[in-house]
């Protein structure tokens, strides 16, 4: 958790008045298809 969302997360709590505050969860989004191909290294030639 970053501070930025430690941050929002003390800004959520300070705005509940009740005895129960507010469940707050982090999602990470992906990508839905399949994994990204991986292509082989390209050696580095020198055009000197």
């Amino acid at each position: 958790m970053t501070a930025a969302n430690k941050e929002l997360d003390r800004q959520v709590l300070n705005l509940s008045e009740e005895s129960n505050p507010p469940r707050t969860n982090i999602l990470v989004e992906r990508p839905t298809g399949g994994a990204r191909k991986s292509y082989p290294p390209v050696p580095y030639v020198s055009q000197k």
